[in-house]
């Protein structure tokens, strides 16, 4: 019988590097396919548990520091109770707006729709809302399928310089059919949408910078202030939309004329990604019920942005948000306003997809070399791999978002870590 001499025979080691390299390339290939599969069947489900843990570095580093430029006069439960139910008649509504005025509220942005109804209009809420074109409304195109066609009111202050017709456009922006608009005696109060993108598990993390109705495109009512604030009429605010370029750049811009230098960064849909870098307690509030009583401290509401809007919770503008079980939408306006001032708008960058690549590249060759070095290296590494690398994408995630602002992503190259190691 033949014995093989495995102390004299040096081609063994180059034979089981050999195959430890076949083992580990293989290994990588079926991690490659397993997570593919698992990213195509999870789908929603998937991303609403990257958007949720992704979320997590913001409350890590959240900015407390107050925000002095915006200030939040809230429509909230005591309000309620001390003036009366909601809706309030508009003699109430004009006495809040005239006293915001007279506080010196550089502008007053209302997260509020004042339809056409049953009940009689009184002109001077059109006289307060109109006075020095200091006050900006909501309307509402609606992005969710109707069965039936439903069209309230009048859609005002659409932007030129965006097309919303099929030819010719540069630019992706949701379109819609539907809405709520503003009594048509207001038709003259600059608006702006308070449309937002709903996804799969009830939260709002985007908003649409512009809604094209009827070929006609409505920017966004945290957008409308940079038009308003220096324009010299109500009717000509105009933007652009620019496809971005580079792998960390957005897949689209939008600037204003009014604002050259400005630009906010869209994602392929033309949604703009709502910031939670700023804890909730960095936004004063102040309750509707105290402005109306004139008990409170006007050099609060002097020369900054009123955003007015609903806070109780039987108005139903509640919406979950990584800090708690709800926020009022009125603090997400707030957010969207405070991130375009600051130039700090989050976004997907284009590349993403070839930066996640190249992270799951990293995370395969550190795999196979410790497969190569055999004995404890991979008998401990590799375990010790697929248990770090969720940590090391989510990491390197909110890294990128909270030093850049940049949404690259996590869960792909955890995925494919953790399979790499374990396989």
């Amino acid at each position: 019988m033949a014995f093989l001499d495995i102390k004299n025979n040096s081609s063994l080691p180059r034979l089981i590097a050999e195959k430890v390299g076949v083992s580990s390339g293989l290994a990588v290939i079926v991690a490659i396919a397993i997570t593919g599969a698992l990213v195509f069947s999870l789908g929603s489900s998937l991303s609403s548990f990257e958007e949720r843990a992704g979320a997590f570095p913001w409350l890590l580093a959240s900015d407390a520091n107050p925000e002095e430029r915006i200030a939040i006069v809230s429509i909230d439960e005591r309000s309620i109770a001390e003036v009366g139910p909601w809706p309030w008649s508009w003699s109430v509504i004009a006495d809040l707006v005239d006293k915001i005025n007279e506080a010196g509220a550089q502008l007053q942005i209302h997260d509020i729709i004042y339809p056409a109804g049953e009940r009689a209009f009184d002109d001077r809420l059109l006289l307060s809302l109109a006075d020095q074109e200091r006050s900006i409304v909501g309307q509402l195109p609606i992005l969710q399928p109707q069965v039936e066609t439903l069209r309230s009111g009048v859609l005002t202050n659409p932007v030129t310089g965006i097309s919303c017709q099929s030819e010719g456009r540069i630019g992706q922006f949701p379109e819609a059919t539907n809405f709520l608009g503003s009594a048509e005696l207001l038709s003259t109060v600059p608006k702006g949408h308070i449309a937002p993108i709903i996804d799969s598990d009830g939260s709002v993390r985007r908003i649409p910078a512009i809604v094209c109705v009827d070929d006609m495109a409505f920017p966004a009512l945290a957008l409308a202030p940079f038009f308003q604030l220096v324009s010299s009429g109500s009717q000509s605010w105009r933007a652009d939309v620019n496809v971005g370029s580079g792998l960390l750049g957005p897949d689209q811009t939008l600037t204003f004329d009014s604002y050259p230098g400005l630009e906010v960064p869209l994602d392929s849909q033309g949604n703009m990604r709502i910031s939670f870098r700023k804890s909730p307690a960095a936004f004063r509030s102040i309750s509707a019920v105290d402005i109306l009583k004139g008990s409170f401290d006007e050099s609060v509401l002097d020369n900054v942005l009123v955003l007015v809007g609903a806070t109780a919770f039987g108005l139903d503008d509640i919406v979950p948000t990584p800090y708690s079980g709800y926020s009022p939408g009125v603090e997400l306006q707030a957010r969207i306003l405070t991130s375009v001032l600051d130039a700090q708008v989050p976004y997907a960058p284009s590349g993403r997809w070839f930066i996640s690549s190249m992270i799951c590249l990293l995370l395969a060759v550190f795999c196979v070399q410790l497969a190569r070095l055999r004995g404890r290296y991979a008998m401990l590494g590799l375990p010790l791999m697929a248990a770090v690398s969720p940590l090391l994408a989510i990491g390197l995630h909110g890294a990128m978002l909270i030093n850049f602002g940049l949404w690259i992503g996590w869960a792909v190259p955890a995925l494919f870590g953790f399979l790499a190691g374990s396989v």
